[in-house]
């Protein structure tokens, strides 16, 4: 393997590495040194190396198996790698930020970290799953780095729902499971540069400091409206697309028809492909003017001038939602009544994910 060090094939070497440590660091403090930092950094490592945030005694012990022996000094290595709080048991890190996925802000912690620093551990309480630190911090760059690759508005393009920010992960090839992912945004919370937020309908949306800024702000309402606009003009970009996908099949039923002498019903679908376009021009209307909302949200100076933008968009839905049926009120109902043959809010979170918000 790639992480194993270049000893790892010198038989005299790995029997010392291999051998279970002093009871005593005094009785030989070289050779303990020697022999946890060997372990240390045959651990960080092999981490990086495989891409892994957590790991336990028992995976360790498995990956580091040599000719059917297994390192007799593991629990050693991390109890000081605990002590020196270069790993931290996932539960307690994930605890330790006090705040739920409902909170809009950030509290004082429930459980700090500082108590594991110096502690005694016993072999039970190592025996579960533990985080790398220096690998979280790394995963969280990455993500940090993603997401800011799309924003191009920061006033509205720093607020995410949590299945647009995973889409835009593994486009970008950062792969993270649902507990890593749990463990790199509550590394960016401990960091201030996320907060997050649980929005009625119990999605999770998250908000990013601006690039340049070290702490996030707390999501607002000002922040969930746009949200909400974005999404809108996501739902009626979709709408759109089935609509003219529906005008083209009908075209081409009713040259068909006429080509057959069937005129009766070419008369009857072009009837029909007449209104369905007049919908089609309405949707557009609305599309134009979501999308001239959100230009003046992005454009504004202060927050007085993106409150005026989001009065005019609630007067703008208003005016139109008799035609339309769209409301911003109602802009989560109709995206749940909207019929396709793909699952609907999974392609507005893709809609939102790649970009299509001008």
């Amino acid at each position: 393997m790639a992480y194993f060090p270049e000893e790892w094939q010198d038989d005299n070497r790995m029997n010392f590495m291999f051998s279970a440590f002093p009871e005593n660091r005094n009785v030989n403090p070289k050779h303990w040194d020697s022999k946890l930092q060997f372990w240390t950094s045959a651990i960080v490592e092999s981490c990086d190396s495989l891409d892994e945030l957590c790991f336990d005694i028992n995976v360790l012990k498995s990956r580091f198996c040599r000719r059917g022996v297994t390192p007799l000094g593991l629990s050693t290595v991390l109890k000081e790698m605990l002590n020196s709080g270069e790993i931290v048991r996932t539960s307690d890190f994930l605890d330790s930020v006090y705040d739920t996925w409902s909170e809009w802000s950030y509290g004082m912690a429930k459980k700090s970290l500082w108590w594991t620093v110096g502690k005694v551990w016993q072999n039970n309480e190592i025996e579960v799953s533990l985080v790398l630190l220096s690998s979280v911090k790394k995963k969280a760059e990455k993500v940090l780095s993603c997401h800011y690759q799309s924003v191009k508005h920061s006033i509205t393009d720093n607020i995410v729902p949590e299945k647009v920010l995973k889409a835009r992960l593994k486009a970008s090839n950062v792969e993270l499971s649902q507990q890593e992912f749990e463990i790199v945004i509550c590394q960016l919370r401990k960091e201030r540069l996320v907060s997050v937020h649980l929005l009625e309908n119990g999605e999770k949306v998250f908000k990013f400091a601006n690039k340049n800024e070290s702490k996030v702000v707390a999501i607002s309402e000002t922040d969930v409206n746009i949200l909400r606009l974005k999404k809108a003009e996501a739902t009626i970009q979709l709408q759109i697309r089935k609509l003219q996908n529906d005008v083209d099949e009908l075209q081409g039923i009713v040259v068909a028809s006429v080509k057959q002498g069937l005129r009766n019903k070419a008369k009857k679908i072009l009837s029909q492909k007449h209104m369905m376009s007049k919908t089609l021009d309405k949707k557009e209307s609305l599309l134009l003017n979501t999308q001239d909302i959100l230009r003046r949200i992005q454009d504004a100076h202060s927050d007085v001038n993106v409150i005026e933008a989001l009065k005019a968009g609630a007067q703008v839905f208003k005016t139109i939602s008799q035609e339309s049926g769209l409301t911003i009120d109602n802009v989560e109902k109709i995206m749940g009544e909207v019929e396709d043959v793909m699952d609907e809010t999974a392609e507005i979170d893709r809609t939102i994910s790649e970009g299509t918000m001008k």
